[in-house]
């Protein structure tokens, strides 16, 4: 299922080497539902489009309809076609392999985060939300996701412009969903 795409008797980058630990850190429960739903997870160095299962994809748009989407070329992470694929380029999330891990559970869970109360959680966040990228539900959903697993509620908090109340009904959505225990919140930060 784990397959390395770094060049044998080498040491990968730090960052690959996080990613190893991050897939190890899961939670059992977890674990048991990406091996249902993955058929594969290919981790190496560079951008997807680096890593031999997604070659072909060198140049290609993330999203044909958005002009500004990204090309395969810059993305570090990405589950698609039953493969999680995590490369060591550079990311914003948290936790690039939670990140993913988040896309591997909202579809598997029919797409939680088409769900009228994630809709309207991410309704209340948008106008918080500075990053355009979490503007898209699914993606914010992932990070969310991240965000809970890794238990880095203060950065939701900051994300989320002090907003301890809205960064509560966040966490509190994944801990109802997915069992997850968050940290306490600084309720001096809002």
């Amino acid at each position: 299922m784990l397959h390395r795409r770094w060049p044998a008797g080498t040491i990968p980058s730090p960052r690959v080497l996080d990613h190893i630990e991050a897939l190890a850190s899961l939670p059992f429960p977890i674990v048991d539902r990406v091996i249902e739903e993955v058929d594969g997870i290919y981790i190496g160095e560079g951008s997807v489009a680096d890593l031999n299962c997604f070659n072909h994809l060198r140049g290609v748009s993330t999203d044909p309809d958005d002009p500004h989407a990204p090309t395969f070329d810059r993305l570090a992470g990405i589950y698609r076609f039953g493969l999680l694929v995590l490369g060591s380029n550079p990311h914003t999330s948290v936790s690039l392999v939670f990140h993913e891990i988040g896309h591997v559970l909202d579809l598997a869970d029919r797409m939680m985060s088409e769900t009228r109360e994630w809709r309207d959680l991410h309704e209340a966040c948008l106008p918080y939300l500075v990053e355009e990228y979490w503007h898209r539900r699914h993606e914010w959903w992932a990070e969310c996701f991240a965000i809970a697993l890794a238990r880095k509620e203060q950065v939701l908090v900051d994300m989320l412009g002090g907003r301890v109340d809205l960064a509560y009904a966040v966490v509190d959505y994944f801990h109802r969903h997915y069992a997850m225990v968050a940290e306490e919140l600084d309720e001096t930060a809002a």
